[in-house]
């Protein structure tokens, strides 16, 4: 495909939205949370200055490339491997 896959609720379906780019920025809003619930203020900080430059569009863009990294089965044969274990 080499294109992005999400799954549907019953398959694997090319990104056509924007989906995994939107998955990518959730990762980063989940960074400053954590960052926010730290219980030390000097790892706070560095948590919560790391969460801004993970934000910027270069980050992003080498988070989903080092994602795309560690694709290894294409949409159907993950599919058909989802169906055989949900047949279980």
């Amino acid at each position: 495909w080499q294109r992005w896959a999400v799954w549907d609720g019953r398959r694997w379906a090319r990104d056509e939205t924007g989906a995994v780019q939107r998955l990518a920025k959730k990762t980063v809003r989940a960074m400053y949370r954590e960052a926010a619930d730290h219980p030390k203020a000097d790892r706070r900080a560095t948590l919560a200055r790391w969460a801004a430059k993970s934000e910027s569009n270069g980050a992003l863009k080498a988070m989903l490339e080092r994602a795309r990294a560690e694709v290894t089965a294409d949409g159907e044969t993950v599919t058909q491997s989802l169906a055989a274990f949900d047949a279980d």
